[in-house]
């Protein structure tokens, strides 16, 4: 009998849009796309652009589970990215342009047929030479490892040094605090050994311990040279002269604590390794044995080992070899206390042992680790084994992204900053007291204090340069300091305020100081930060007491004052800029503005007196008769944050004081007193009535203090 012709729904095809968050972009290549563990797509989309999808039956087609169509959005992350097309019409506007990430964005387009399930999605991703800081790699040339089936995997010496060196996810150092020579030499050795990684960190431990994990693969010690403070990298293999080694003997072991050799019963004979292969992003694994060692002990002694960064099963079997080789030796182990000729020994260093009462003559050992002992022990603690561990290759293995989305946002330049010339109580507590002592007079440093300028921001990069030309040059990573702003106007007698726009205040404590307006040091006495109410001791370190409007910014600079640790002289000019650092990137230097400052031996100058007051007051509005000008001594070289509330303090050695008086409507000088060396002056007769100006400053050998009291009033006679 006829159906009639009509139409019958036999199943659905799905259609949906996705955006994927894959991990920090750029990288150097997307090579496959895989949904439901099948090959969607698989090339090199080396850039930012569209891929189209057309496999209808990944899934097995309409008559199962469909298969993905569609247009595939690749966005790289570049700094240039812009906000994607697709994203825009869906969400709308502001859309983010995401940039620093590696996704992908599917544009509506089939995902499966009757299983209104996304199939779980992979993508293959080869970052090895992108992401760079510069844009460059370091050691390019070394960077890339080929493996055995033709796959690029990462060389372990640059997976450190950008762990290290990256200021966005890692650890921040410099390039300066790296040894050159023995990262150089160790990546000279993995390359040459074909001992390429494949490892993707998702944040879920910290960066030491996948610093670690990469060491482990590459049969590695990664630590700082006691002696340099540099970081050096030294891959555990042979190819040294025992007769070379560092000899530890009877005349610098203090005492041998234990010696001892394992049993051949206890040693392991059977490893198995599991690594990750990266042609099919599966677990596999790979068994190696010692025969001799199986038959000695009448059977398999089995240990496992995980080595999730290796991507072949070729490296895999290499790195189980190199494990057993060490497992199955029964090795000789040694502790042992030393006398100081072992200071610059290092986890991982070679020496040599010779302890003729156990018949041991030039034992080669590796140090495991190394105790540096106390203050009061001077024997440092050594403990070795024998050395067995060379290896001929690792790898790095990429992991499965985690999804993870940066919610960092683009740097945008810092507002709230001051550089100026240091002080001499910071120079006190950042320079050691012989370098304090051998400090000329006219030498002075850069003092840098910032306030975060967005949420995101993780800190700045301090470029300086002397004079006004010439290139930037980066010095030092400046850490944000709290800031706020003034709530009200704050008058010169005041010692409370309250503060709002608070950032990070929870980081502020009693008992340090903040700056206000860039001019007057305050000591922060208390602070709440529900309420914002503050006390304060006005007139600290070299600055007076001030009035300050509302609005005006509060930097919490203790603790967070930076340098860029360069010497400057009198005279000196040094401009200097801050890039902000977020997880999306640095600022470029053109976008931050510029800061001068003309060094003026700060340091070196005496501090104004404390306590300025006429005829016994603060500050008066208008005074009649005699006029009496007081102070207080203060002695920049014995004391600390003790302000304008002081009594004497001092006063230091040769200072004198000056005091000025002026018509203030006609800045017309009327008196003149120098060279007082008491703590009140009683000021001659003035026959007029004046809106007088009071100024009041410290004097040594004709070097005046920084900054001078000065007071506005009317007068009667």
């Amino acid at each position: 009998m006829s159906s009639g012709g009509k139409d019958q729904t036999v199943g659905y095809r799905y259609y949906l849009g996705l955006h994927l968050a894959l991990c920090a972009g750029p990288v150097d290549a997307i090579l496959q796309v895989r949904a439901g563990d099948r090959a969607a797509w698989t090339g090199t989309q080396t850039g930012s652009g569209s891929l189209s999808i057309n496999a209808p039956e990944l899934f097995g087609g309409e008559a199962r589970e469909g298969g993905l169509v569609g247009t595939l959005d690749v966005m790289m992350g570049e700094a240039a990215q812009t906000a994607n097309a697709y994203l825009t019409a869906q969400q709308g506007t502001p859309q983010p342009a995401y940039r620093g990430i590696l996704g992908l964005v599917w544009r509506g387009g089939m995902i499966a047929a009757n299983n209104p399930y996304v199939k779980p999605w992979k993508v293959k991703a080869r970052r090895i030479l992108q992401g760079w800081q510069g844009g460059t790699a370091w050691y390019s040339a070394k960077a890339s490892i080929t493996l055995a089936n033709g796959d690029q995997a990462a060389n372990p010496a640059h997976i450190v040094y950008e762990c290290l060196t990256n200021a966005e996810w890692g650890m921040g150092y410099s390039t300066g605090q790296i040894d050159a020579a023995s990262f150089t030499a160790a990546a000279d050795t993995f390359h040459g050994e074909g001992l390429g990684l494949c490892l993707a960190w998702t944040r879920q431990t910290s960066i030491e311990a996948f610093v670690q994990l990469v060491m482990d693969h590459a049969g590695a010690v990664c630590g700082q040279d006691r002696t340099t403070g540099l970081f050096v990298l030294r891959p555990i293999r042979g190819g040294y002269s025992v007769p070379a080694l560092p000899l530890f003997d009877p005349s610098n072991v203090l005492a041998l604590d234990s010696y001892q050799r394992a049993a051949t019963v206890e040693a392991t004979n059977e490893l198995s390794v599991t690594f990750t292969d990266l042609a099919t992003g599966k677990t596999g694994a790979v068994t190696v044995q010692n025969l001799a060692q199986i038959n000695a002990q009448g059977g398999p002694v089995s240990a496992s080992r995980a080595y999730p960064g290796l991507p072949t099963a070729e490296l895999a079997q290499r790195i189980a070899l190199r494990d057993l080789r060490s497992l199955s030796t029964p090795i000789a182990r040694v502790k042992m206390r030393v006398n100081r000729e072992a200071y610059a020994v290092l986890p991982g260093d070679m020496i040599r042992m010779t302890w003729t009462k156990l018949g041991i003559v030039d034992l080669a050992l590796r140090v495991l680790t190394v105790d540096l002992g106390t203050l009061t022990d001077s024997a440092i603690t050594i403990e070795a084994a024998e050395d067995v561990f060379g290896l001929p290759s690792t790898t790095y293995t990429a992991q499965q992204p985690s999804g993870w989305t940066d919610p960092a946002q683009p740097p945008v330049a810092v507002t709230a900053r001051l550089v100026e010339e240091a002080s001499w109580y910071e120079l006190q507590r950042q320079l050691s007291a012989a370098d304090l002592s051998v400090l000329p007079n006219d030498a002075g440093f850069l003092a840098i204090v910032a306030a975060r300028p967005a949420a995101g921001s993780l800190n700045a990069s301090a470029v300086t340069r002397f004079g006004a030309s010439g290139p930037f040059a980066e010095t030092d990573v400046v850490d944000f300091c709290p800031t706020a702003t003034l709530a009200g106007a704050l008058g010169p007698a005041a010692t409370s305020a309250t503060i709002t726009a608070e950032v990070d205040l929870d980081l502020v404590a009693a008992g340090g100081y903040a700056i206000i307006g860039g001019v007057e040091v305050v000591r922060i006495d208390t602070i709440n930060i529900t309420t914002g109410a503050v006390t304060l001791g006005r007139g600290v370190l070299d600055t007076v007491a001030a009035s300050h409007a509302a609005g005006a910014r509060v930097l919490f600079a203790s603790g967070y004052v930076s340098s860029d640790g360069i010497e400057r002289v009198d005279g000196d000019l040094v401009q200097a800029k801050l890039l902000t650092r977020t997880g999306l990137g640095t600022l470029a230097e053109s976008s931050a503005p510029t800061d001068a400052v003309t060094f003026d031996q700060r340091h070196y100058r005496p501090y104004p007196p404390g306590q300025f007051r006429l005829n016994g007051q603060a500050y008066p509005a208008a005074l009649t008769g005699t006029l009496t000008v007081s102070w207080r001594h203060r002695d920049r070289t014995v004391q600390n944050l003790e302000g304008d509330e002081s009594g004497n303090i001092g006063p230091e050695t040769g200072v004198k004081y000056e005091i000025r008086i002026y018509d203030h409507g006609m800045n017309t000088l009327l008196q003149t007193h120098g060279n007082l060396n008491t703590t009140s002056h009683i000021l001659a007769a003035i026959a007029s009535p004046y809106t007088l100006r009071v100024e009041l400053w410290s004097d040594r050998s004709g070097i005046a203090s920084r900054q001078k009291h000065v007071h506005v009033f009317t007068y009667t006679p």
